[in-house]
């Protein structure tokens, strides 16, 4: 197989895995194949090589496929040996103590998205739901804009030139120019605030974790509902973000 057609199939198979983020533990082919797009005989040889080595399992009953407790194994391997969670987590848990807001830790995917790697929760009844390995297209929210403001020049410019700028609210930006903007701004400010362009009445406040030689190393962001108007937060809690930058750059987490 080419290298291209090899990299092709893989990308079908992440794709294949990341449909039953939002949907039930078992799902016929019919339903991958039509979530996926892809013809049913791809789906089925991805399936079955995921089966073959563990990943996923099929019901004896219903036929539908799932995936299997195995991935478990990786989500251990990478929680138990980064680091950059070791470090992070202590300054997490002290902001949100500070505001008793949720906190997350997002890192870059290259490919063009946003992945959550670590969640501190508040302690409210309202809590938001950050899911550990959920994906983010890059344009939409603070974190992704932060990304893109941080990132080389011209890896935010490949992106924009490739990517579909899809709404998820009607908040959410999908005017090329107009984001290119609260980009640039974001990257002049050093932080951004996002309301509602992701999920609806919730808001982002986001700063990018830099590298002592300017390298993005990931993004953290408090994660509430709307602040619009509340001063007093905005000036306790974006100094408590650019003090959590400076504590986790003397760490050295590059």
């Amino acid at each position: 197989m080419a290298e291209k057609d090899l990299l092709n199939t893989l990308i079908k198979a992440i794709d294949i895995l990341d449909v039953y983020e939002d949907r039930e533990a078992f799902l016929t082919l019919d339903t991958l194949s039509t979530v996926t797009g892809f013809p049913k005989p791809t789906v089925f040889r991805i399936v079955q090589t995921f089966i073959s080595c563990g990943w996923m399992v099929q019901d004896a009953q219903t036929k539908k496929y799932g995936l299997s407790f195995v991935l478990l194994k990786y989500g251990r391997i990478v929680t138990s040996k980064n680091n950059l969670i070791s470090i992070f987590d202590p300054v997490m848990q002290h902001i949100r103590d500070e505001l008793n807001e949720s906190v997350v830790l997002s890192v870059l995917d290259p490919s063009g998205y946003h992945i959550c790697i670590h969640v501190v929760n508040n302690n409210q009844f309202i809590q938001f739901a950050h899911r550990l390995g959920k994906r983010m297209p890059l344009y939409a929210g603070g974190t992704g804009r932060c990304m893109l403001a941080f990132s080389p020049e011209n890896f935010t410019k490949n992106y924009l030139d490739r990517t579909e700028l899809k709404p998820f609210t009607h908040d959410t930006v999908t005017d090329r120019e107009q984001l290119e903007k609260l980009i640039a701004q974001t990257r002049l400010d050093g932080y951004c605030i996002s309301r509602g362009e992701v999920n609806e009445n919730t808001e982002s406040l986001s700063v990018p974790i830099l590298s002592g030689s300017g390298d993005l190393i990931a993004c953290m962001n408090i994660a509430s509902l709307p602040r619009t108007g509340d001063l007093a937060y905005y000036e306790k809690a974006i100094p408590l973000l650019q003090e959590a930058t400076k504590i986790i750059q003397k760490n050295e987490c590059t």
